[in-house]
């Protein structure tokens, strides 16, 4: 095996070497590598970037996956290493060496604070707010801000490359006369290494819906709608003439003089916001070519959408960092009687699934719902009483549901919660609606390895886990908001009893 499994290693490695820099501006950060081979297990090192040095923050267990989900503590650039070995050898033996298959850099740029949102009726504490703005920066049209936020870090680049477009549409392009709409123009001083917008001409962005609906004295509003993905961004680079007596222009001040104009093919990288005087952030939302959807719950109806879009370009082996911001008003139209259910959402805010319940393409049947919380605060849906609390041990160390809860609700209905960090209450407690219940965590193991931060949350007709039933129907939450995580890395979590199955 090992013998085959070097010459195979030998040719794939170049194929799959990674040279590029991925940017995420959310957790967990996402690392992909490829199939090599069956029998064989991963191993991943996470290196922080300082100073042209490279510091070990991390190193996984050995996984089975080609993938790891990881939450990162600080903005920066990263570099990942992927490490790889037959099933069942010690790296250490001196008859067998472990490979290092891949390499990837990564920059995590938090873009926004991931928002607590209070949908529990027993948590009274305000939405959640980014930060203040000035009324008077926000106008009808585009706005060109210099912003440090992001700067692309070249340096880790095999070859000098712009952020966004096409490998082809990266390269400056011989001089043209700019359209009359969706472009950006600028002049760079040579000398100085300076920018200086000269104007921006972009498409509005259209909102195609704005929508409401009353949970628990509070609204949950949605937004949906399009916005221009890419633009054109047109550079001017010129110098100062030299200065002459017999020339006015050259006295006192820069006679430009123009050298070249260059112009690049841009995709945006979006964010879009609530505003009702400060700014709102969602507390779910996507954002995928030229289509945003946002959603979050307030207290009162927002009035207006802001709108920015981002991008970078090495010009001249200078970057050039822009934000574009609109704000564009909007009026909700209230939804009623969106769900009948009769227990609560169990997370105090929106969280994704990453397995439905029913017949799934990992599992069938699969008894619950799979969310994607990371250390989450759990709420009872109803009032009822704690019938069990302990560890799973019933499949053994190597296949075990954790830490585990079930509350009997007054309805006569049995909820089960799995894979938990910590336990709040104790067995035969009595519990309100609304109580903090549990926390969500990692605990338990599938085949021996760690399953990852979520909550297996069950809803039963009695105590028994035979008894499962859909949860989705007896949920009080508009189903639309809840989305399927990370579905289009992950198309088979679409599978099961999902209620909307495209998303």
């Amino acid at each position: 095996m090992e013998s085959v499994l070097k010459i195979f290693l030998a040719f794939l490695t170049p194929i799959f070497a990674h040279v590029d820099i991925e940017v995420f501006n959310a957790n967990p950060v996402h690392i992909q590598w490829g199939q090599y081979a069956q029998e064989c297990e991963y191993m991943v090192g996470i290196y922080k970037l300082k100073d042209s040095k490279e510091e070990l923050i991390y190193t996984s267990d050995w996984l089975l996956n080609n993938y790891l989900d990881i939450e990162i503590d600080e903005e920066g650039s990263y570099l990942w290493k992927v490490y790889i070995k037959e099933a069942g050898k010690r790296c250490s033996s001196n008859e067998y060496q472990c490979f290092n298959m891949e390499s990837g850099y990564f920059d995590l740029y938090l873009t926004q604070e991931q928002p607590v949102t209070d949908i529990n009726p027993r948590i009274e504490e305000g939405v959640h707010i980014s930060r203040d703005i000035q009324e008077d920066i926000w106008e009808e049209e585009v706005l060109g801000i210099s912003t440090e936020k992001y700067i692309a870090k070249k340096e880790f680049l095999e070859e000098e490359k712009e952020i966004g477009g096409s490998e082809e549409n990266k390269k400056p392009k011989e001089r043209e006369t700019p359209q009359e709409r969706n472009y950006c123009k600028y002049k760079y001083d040579i000398k100085k290494k300076l920018f200086t917008l000269l104007e921006c001409s972009i498409d509005h962005p259209n909102i195609t819906s704005s929508t409401y609906y009353t949970y628990n004295n509070q609204k949950i509003v949605n937004s949906k709608g399009t916005y221009r993905d890419s633009i054109t961004v047109y550079i001017d680079s010129f110098i100062c003439s030299d200065f002459d007596i017999l020339d006015s222009k050259t006295w006192f001040k820069c006679n430009e003089v123009v050298t070249g104009t260059d112009n690049y093919q841009i995709n945006l990288s979006h964010e879009v916001y609530f505003l009702k005087e400060k700014i709102i952030s969602p507390s779910s939302y996507i954002f995928r070519n030229d289509y945003f959807e946002i959603s979050t719950l307030v207290k009162e109806l927002p009035t207006d959408l802001i709108f920015k879009g981002y991008f970078s370009i090495n010009h001249r082996n200078q970057w050039l960092d822009q934000e574009l911001a609109f704000k564009k008003s909007t009026t909700f139209e209230e939804i009623k009687d969106v769900s009948n259910g009769i227990y609560s959402f169990p997370f105090s805010k929106i969280v994704y699934v990453n397995q439905w319940h029913g017949c799934t393409v990992y599992q069938c049947p699969h008894k619950g719902i799979d969310f994607a919380s990371v250390r989450e605060n759990i709420y009872a849906s109803d009032s009822g009483t704690v019938v069990a609390r302990g560890y799973d041990n019933f499949g053994g160390e190597c296949n075990s549901g954790g830490n585990y809860l079930v509350v009997k609700y007054n309805s006569g209905h049995h909820m089960a919660y799995m894979h938990l960090e910590k336990i709040y209450v104790q067995n035969g407690q009595s519990v309100k609606k609304g109580d903090l219940i549990a926390l969500s965590g990692n605990s338990g193991a599938h085949n021996c390895q760690p399953l990852g931060h979520h909550l297996h949350f069950e809803l039963r007709e009695a105590r028994a886990q035979s008894t499962h039933i859909d949860p989705v129907p007896f949920i009080d939450i508009d189903w639309n908001l809840v989305k399927t995580n990370k579905k289009d890395v992950f198309p088979g979590r679409l599978s099961g009893d999902n209620p909307h199955p495209k998303f």
